[in-house]
């Protein structure tokens, strides 16, 4: 009989998931994989859509971006006590959202370069032009008074105006630049642009040859802010 303790004893096998006193088995690489398929996923996703989220409120709540474009022409009518011009701003809004601005008020400055005295423009009325092809001319067609302008992505204003200069304040041969400024609901903001053109003498003399009926196409060139 063998006594209890016996070297002939036989010892117990560690099972075949049981690693010997002070060994450590490395996990698979598949069961590392699913515990980040399990925990990791989940929050990359949470965070990925609260950054979306984030960028989504951002883009909705910027004010609007309204650029203020000059055509390249205007008119000009030498009227019986003032200068009368005949100018087409653009106002296009490239927001990245959907939010509008409103063109509250338009200006118009003219100011001759070589001499003379700058004049204030008023905004008189909006129209268009209507081209005769019996007679190949231009008549202006009264549209509406002077008023705010709604601006978005999907809704860019292109008005003609005509506006006014002081009384007293006539064409004269020489070069001019027309500075427009426009303001903006929107933390009332003002846009700015300018352009140059010139008149010269044949021109003023068509102009007074019968005045507030004639007009004339000049070219406008942009000015370098």
């Amino acid at each position: 009989m063998k006594s209890p303790g016996s070297l002939d004893d036989p010892q117990p096998k560690p099972s075949e998931n049981e690693a010997p006193a002070g060994v450590e088995i490395a996990q698979p690489r598949e069961r590392r994989y699913d515990r980040w398929l399990i925990v990791g996923l989940p929050v990359a996703i949470a965070t990925l859509s609260l950054v979306f989220s984030f960028y989504i409120w951002y883009e909705g709540n910027r004010p609007p971006v309204v650029e203020l474009n000059l055509p390249d022409r205007v008119r000009v009518t030498q009227g019986t006590d003032r200068a009368w011009l005949y100018i087409q701003p653009r106002f296009v809004s490239t927001s990245q959202n959907d939010r509008i601005d409103v063109i509250t008020s338009i200006k118009v400055e003219v100011a001759p370069v070589d001499n003379g005295t700058p004049a204030s423009f008023e905004w008189d009325e909006q129209g268009a032009w209507v081209f005769d092809h019996d007679t190949r001319s231009l008549s202006w067609d009264w549209l509406a008074d002077p008023g705010p302008l709604v601006v978005s992505p999907a809704n860019p204003q292109m008005p003609t105006g005509l506006f006014m200069a002081t009384e007293g304040w006539l064409w004269e041969a020489g070069d001019y630049v027309v500075t427009v400024t426009a303001n903006q609901s929107v933390d009332n903001k003002t846009l700015t642009q300018s352009g140059a053109f010139s008149l010269s003498d044949d021109e003023i003399s068509q102009l007074e040859s019968s005045p507030a009926s004639i007009f004339l196409t000049v070219r406008l060139l942009q000015v370098e802010e």
